[in-house]
């Protein structure tokens, strides 16, 4: 679709521009009427209306954005239209910001400046400063960023533009809270609220208010705080803003927190992540998804705490921001030692500590140190829990330390100062004496001198190109290593799935080849068939096609869970509710061959999963189970508790699977299809839609089987 619209740009921008006006009449996104009733060739004015429909698209589409601005670019470029090209890199500059990609939008915000006239394009500097000054901030180059900020500011009262002048003085406010320096933080964040408030501009005032809310908050004044919160809330909500009423609620929330009412302030997170889920923004949402992981934590909800980070982490790791992922694997890791879990807490706590030790989160690294020496004492691994525990002590003394050095160092310089200036004093009083003796020695001392730093120098060179050398081999050794490990699990996997597709394929075309013979005898010689023969082969026509269909619909459904398009919703429910749903929806099938159904499961037993994959779950084994069992067979359906969790099973006593097949059930390189006692087709797909769902709800799911005798489809889901 992207590259059909490139075209249709190259070969007749006309067209395109007058298409794109009347889609935005009909959306109701209609753009300004002077780019419409503009006269559109291809010059330097199609250059303007191709950046002015990239600045509509740019917040929420950023994708589309691109396509216009760089068409714009390279329209520009032919027409060596200045303008229009900085224009353009400036509008790919936001669009790739608002993709979280800050720097690469660096690299089109330097093109600007080097383009820029600083007497003819004031304005266009006074935004790509502003807009460069973002970018560090969220790279978390905050004094970087402040000195882009300034220039901004500067050059907004220069051209009298109150906009960007309200906004980079509200972020020279925000920066400087940052930095500590909360009195003049809080000058600077009023000044952009009076700013904003007479130019009616209700955008800049709620952005106003939610910094100053942030400020009072980290002067520990909440109740102030608050007040300019639901401000700012009020007003995003005027203007729809989604991404900042998120925010707000995340603030909100960080609020209760700290008071410890951990249920208002869970209250807060979901609402921020509502909010983040529409804006679709994966920072947004991994930041909203680990505060409601780090609640959870806190209320000793360790498997929730698990669930939320784990989709924090997804989230965060499509973005640049490496201070909260880091955070979300930290406390996954805590999460599954709190729970026992220790092989679990041993791998994502050594990922923390290797993200910490390259980002020089100290503090991180203290706690990874902490928390593993605990996993390997639950593991009974005493040497390496002592190892761990030592290297905690340390870089938990390490401030101490450092305070301790610089104190040393300072009382050594003092005094070192002293004593050269009563030597000074001293050397004052025999310079007449020692003249000479000076003069003589001192060209001497000065070649002994200058030879022996010359060698020092050179050692110290030779010495750092030496180490630089060994480093950058052990790193190439290193990548070579991972690299060669990554294409080894791509190709394995890429080969798996090449035979999965090839498979689904096959079966999908064998029931199509059976409906087109069907239908060709029916078209063909309709008079040939008795009525008889007739409903027999309608009736096979249905199996075939319901069968195809069922395939198709736990097909698609396999590929949503891939993707990452199935949302994970869990809930307390009773489990005997889905098991009886179930067993209705499959009784015809089961009476056709005679099977009783048996559930022997509480009414009253509740699981904590999302729901509509367990029924998935339970509709699909359930469902093999008829299958593959004989008429006048029977199939039962119970559980048993184990700890905190409930494990279902679901017996047969059908033809049984060979236990080479059943040791490969669950594997994608490995399913086949398999043909029921009644002749029913299936593909395997179903049960690698079950692992998938299984695994998503932290359960777990197994098979025993005896050829002949039947087989026992289990699986775990944790209690309510």
């Amino acid at each position: 679709m992207r590259r059909l619209l490139l075209n249709i740009i190259d070969f007749d921008i006309l067209l395109l521009v007058i298409l794109t006006g009347n889609i935005y009449c009909q959306t109701g996104n209609v753009v300004q009427n002077r780019i419409v009733s503009s006269e559109l060739r291809a010059d330097t004015s199609q250059v303007n209306i191709l950046n002015q429909i990239s600045e509509k698209y740019v917040v929420h589409f950023p994708d589309s954005s691109l396509i216009y601005s760089r068409q714009a670019l390279k329209l520009a470029q032919q027409l060596n239209y200045r303008a229009g090209i900085e224009n353009s890199f400036l509008m790919i500059g936001k669009a790739t910001f608002n993709k979280n990609l800050f720097k690469e939008s660096l690299i089109f915000y330097h093109k600007v400046f080097n383009l820029a006239d600083p007497k003819a394009d004031k304005k266009i500097i006074v935004k790509t400063n502003y807009e460069y000054g973002l970018s560090l901030y969220y790279l978390a180059q905050y004094n970087e960023s402040l000195t882009y900020f300034y220039k901004a500011r500067n050059q907004a009262k220069a051209v009298d533009d109150n906009i960007p002048l309200a906004s980079s003085t509200l972020m020279i406010g925000t920066v400087l809270s940052i930095l500590g320096k909360d009195n003049e933080a809080t000058k600077y964040e009023f000044e952009a609220l009076e700013i904003s408030e007479k130019n009616n501009d209700t955008q800049g005032t709620a952005d106003a208010a939610l910094e100053i809310g942030n400020i009072y908050d980290t002067m520990k004044n909440q109740k102030k705080a608050i007040t300019y919160y639901e401000k700012a809330e009020v007003l995003y909500k005027v203007i729809n803003d989604l991404w900042n009423l998120q925010v707000v609620n995340e603030c909100m929330g960080d609020i209760y927190e700290e008071r410890h009412d951990h249920k208002t302030a869970l209250e807060y997170y979901f609402k921020a992540m509502k909010f983040a889920y529409d804006t679709k923004d994966p920072i947004a949402i991994g930041e909203a998804e680990s505060s409601i992981g780090r609640i959870y934590s806190n209320m000793k909800e360790y498997d929730n705490s698990i669930n939320y980070n784990k989709r924090a982490l997804e989230n965060l790791e499509l973005t640049q921001d490496s201070i909260r992922t880091l955070m979300a694997i930290v406390n996954i890791g805590y999460s599954y030692l709190k729970l026992g879990r220790i092989d679990d807490a041993i791998f994502y706590l050594n990922r923390g500590l290797k993200k910490a030790v390259e980002l020089k989160s100290f503090d991180d690294v203290s706690n990874c140190y902490h928390y593993l020496s605990s996993a390997f004492e639950e593991k009974k691994d005493y040497k390496k829990s002592l190892e761990y525990f030592k290297l905690f002590k340390n870089s938990s003394d390490s401030v101490y330390n450092i305070a301790k050095a610089k104190q040393i160092l300072d009382v050594q310089t003092k005094y070192e100062t002293e004593k050269e200036k009563n030597e000074n004093v001293l050397l004052k009083k025999d310079e007449a004496l020692q003249n000479e003796i000076i003069k003589r020695q001192y060209g001497v001392l000065l070649v002994v001198l200058g030879s022996f730093i010359l060698m020092m120098i050179i050692a110290v060179l030779l010495f750092k190109l030496n180490s630089q050398k060994k480093k950058l081999n052990i790193q190439l050794v290193n990548q070579k290593k991972e690299i060669e490990e990554y294409a080894s699990k791509l190709h394995e996997l890429n080969a798996a799935k090449d035979k999965f597709f090839t498979i689904i394929a096959h079966d999908l075309k064998n029931p199509f080849h059976s409906i087109i013979g069907i239908t060709n005898l029916l078209v063909n010689d309709p008079h040939e068939l008795s009525n008889e023969e007739k409903s027999l082969t309608y009736r096979m026509i249905y199996d075939t096609s319901k069968n195809a269909y069922a395939l198709l619909g736990n097909l698609l459904q396999w590929a949503q869970s891939q993707t990452g398009r199935i949302e994970f919703v869990a809930t307390q429910f009773y489990l005997r509710e889905v098991i009886d749903k179930s067993t209705a929806l499959l009784q015809g099938l089961a009476n056709e061959k005679s099977i009783g159904l048996h559930v022997e499961i509480p009414p009253d037993l509740k699981v904590h999963a999302d729901k509509n994959m367990i029924e998935t779950v339970v509709r699909n084994l359930l469902n093999n189970a008829i299958k593959f069992t004989e008429r006048n067979g029977h199939v039962d359906l119970y559980c048993a508790k184990d700890g905190e969790k409930v494990i279902i099973s679901i017996k047969d006593n059908g033809v049984g699977i060979q236990k080479e097949v059943a040791e490969n059930l669950f594997k994608i390189d490995s399913v086949h299809s398999t043909i029921g006692t009644n002749k029913e087709t299936g593909s395997g797909l179903g049960l690698l839609l079950c692992k998938e769902f299984v695994l998503k709800n932290s359960g777990e799911i197994w098979v025993e089987s005896e050829l002949g005798k039947g087989s026992t489809f289990y699986f775990s889901l944790p209690l309510a």
